[in-house]
């Protein structure tokens, strides 16, 4: 009896804050969960650090590495597996400087520049993506730039980012295509995964570059209208990429 003084009544409804939240609310926590996985801006905060020489060392040596390992994939999936030195070094330097690029601007995040520094360094840190666009990495350059966008920007409407990352994809329904058109089903599949591995680690580091300042800093009307217009000439780019000019 003296138990049931003390103790409040019991209850099968769960405390509000235990509540399920609604269709609203649990949209947001989708975001947020996404969000977490794919980025997270503890990556860069201080803890224990590493020296930035060996940052930038591991940069450049994980671009080398990865280019190596996106020729292999070249070779694998060429139906003419004939490469020239001259090409090979040109793709692995680029990965190298790519790589070396991105360690930069995780380093500016991690000391917490203010944004027009951090401005500057990401014009730097975004030239340094600009070899992994050239000759057969070309058309999937659009996908290293708006996929990062997509998944990084949270402050952006579900529409534009679903959007953004519509276009993202269709170059690489392009390069599925490509693949089971030209190679058989068992070499195609292999090598369209390969090729998602090797993609899936160039967009991870392009995030240090191409993700947002967590500053609340909001774009003038006019940015955001140019954005609009190039979004809209790289969907036309990409439109004509996988349908090809049929003359």
């Amino acid at each position: 009896m003296y138990l049931d003084r003390v103790l409040p009544p019991a209850t099968t409804c769960p405390p509000a804050s235990f509540q399920v939240r609604s269709g609203l609310e649990q949209n947001d926590l989708v975001d947020e969960v996404v969000s977490s996985i794919v980025w997270s801006e503890r990556s860069w905060q201080p803890g224990r650090r590493i020296p930035w020489p060996v940052v930038l060392l591991g940069g450049l040596m994980a671009g080398l590495a990865w280019g190596i390992f996106a020729r292999l994939w070249m070779r694998f999936i060429s139906t003419d597996p004939e490469f020239t030195w001259s090409g090979t070094l040109f793709i692995v330097i680029g990965f190298g400087i790519a790589g070396l690029a991105q360690s930069g601007a995780y380093l500016g995040r991690r000391a917490g520049l203010r944004r027009p520094r951090m401005t500057v360094l990401r014009v730097f840190t975004f030239a340094g993506l600009l070899p992994l666009g050239m000759a057969a990495g070309g058309p999937m350059f659009p996908t290293v730039v708006l996929a990062p966008l997509a998944l990084t920007h949270t402050e952006w409407s579900r529409r534009t980012r679903l959007l953004v990352g519509a276009i993202a994809l269709l170059p690489v329904l392009a390069i599925a295509g490509i693949l089971f058109g030209d190679l058989s089903t068992l070499r195609a599949g292999a090598g369209f995964l390969w090729f998602l591995v090797v993609y899936a680690g160039i967009v991870w580091a392009a995030r240090f570059t191409l993700a947002p300042q967590p500053d609340g800093w909001r774009a003038p009307r006019a940015a955001r209208i140019g954005a609009v217009a190039a979004l809209t000439l790289a969907l036309c780019f990409e439109a004509l990429f996988l349908f090809g000019a049929k003359a």
